[in-house]
């Protein structure tokens, strides 16, 4: 009987072993990675450090650094701005930066230039900036408000308040005609971008603060603090949990939401699973801090960043 036991526990320790994948590259980068984004073969990596990395995706070699000016801190030290998110489009990178007094700025680099789009001036706390299109921008606010500012013509198309709880995360639709937003309370609300309406309130999944979300083809994957990730179908309502060994700091959808990952371990560890099945495809392993943003490249190819300056890349078997 011990015999048969022994063999059983032996055999699901190397199906688990099996199971987990170290990178395959290992990409250090100017500092801890805040967001990143892929555009025509590069990566573009917004760091703690006021920098942006652009990376070759085949090389993996850093092929350009935008450096921001040093800040203030409250005691009048000159710092590295914090990066808070990074996008881009058309070879436009939006960029938003922490400025002193804890303001934030919105940045494009346009031609080995930056221009300032939205200025400290505002007094605003930014922390979320992406493209609707080549001219118009959708940003959020630490207080939940959503803006759609036009960068031609630089005004305001509309804004919303879309709660009283802080703002976590936003999400756009693949044509950009929706943004699912996340915030400290647990609930998702599904806006319009053309004018900011709710159309629809996701709540009861998630009962406390949602770090992360992923949206694709109708399908929302969450990263919770209350350490469960929920994949929600939007058009049907229905959703199911995945319960994790931790805090879930970051989740990600392939392109059409048929594979998804998130941080299931207090040590980084990466859980990658079919969502129709809910059976788990791998653990990706070797990240050394929290991580910060999982980035599918296609179904086989896995970024994991972290609060570390090393950037994993996974190659699923």
């Amino acid at each position: 009987m011990l015999k048969k036991l022994l063999i059983i526990i032996y055999l699901l320790f190397v199906s688990l072993q099996a199971n987990s994948i170290v990178p395959t590259k290992k990409i250090e980068v100017s500092a801890g990675i805040t967001d990143m984004v892929v555009s025509k073969n590069k990566l573009i990596v917004a760091t703690t450090d006021g920098k942006v990395d652009i990376v070759d995706v085949t090389t993996a070699k850093t092929i350009k650094t935008i450096k921001l000016d040093k800040i203030k801190d409250f005691v009048g030290e000159l710092i590295n701005p914090k990066i808070y998110s990074v996008d881009s489009i058309n070879d436009k990178i939006l960029i938003v930066a922490q400025v002193s007094k804890g303001y934030s700025e919105i940045y494009e680099f346009i031609g080995d230039k930056l221009v300032k789009i939205v200025s400290k001036e505002k007094k605003m706390f930014i922390l979320r900036a992406k493209y609707i299109t080549d001219s118009k921008i959708l940003f959020a606010t630490i207080g939940n408000e959503m803006y759609s500012y036009d960068t031609a013509t630089k005004k305001r198309v509309w804004k919303n308040h879309i709660s009283y709880s802080k703002f976590s995360y936003f999400k756009m639709s693949a044509d950009k005609t929706t943004v699912v937003i996340s915030d400290e309370s647990g609930d998702l609300k599904l806006h319009s971008i053309k004018d900011g309406r709710l159309l629809e309130k996701f709540t009861k999944n998630n009962l406390d603060n949602v770090f992360q979300i992923d949206y694709k083809n109708d399908m929302i994957i969450t990263a919770g603090q209350d350490m469960k990730t929920f994949v929600i179908d939007t058009t049907t309502k229905d959703s199911y949990k995945i319960k994790a060994n931790f805090l879930v700091y970051s989740c990600a959808f392939n392109s059409d939401a048929s594979i998804g990952a998130y941080s299931k371990y207090q040590n980084n560890d990466v859980s990658v699973f079919d969502t129709e099945s809910k059976r788990e495809i791998a653990i990706l392993t070797g990240n050394k801090m929290n991580i910060s943003k999982i980035l599918f490249l296609n179904n086989k190819e896995i970024f994991v960043a972290c609060d570390d300056k090393q950037l994993n890349y996974y190659k699923l078997k």
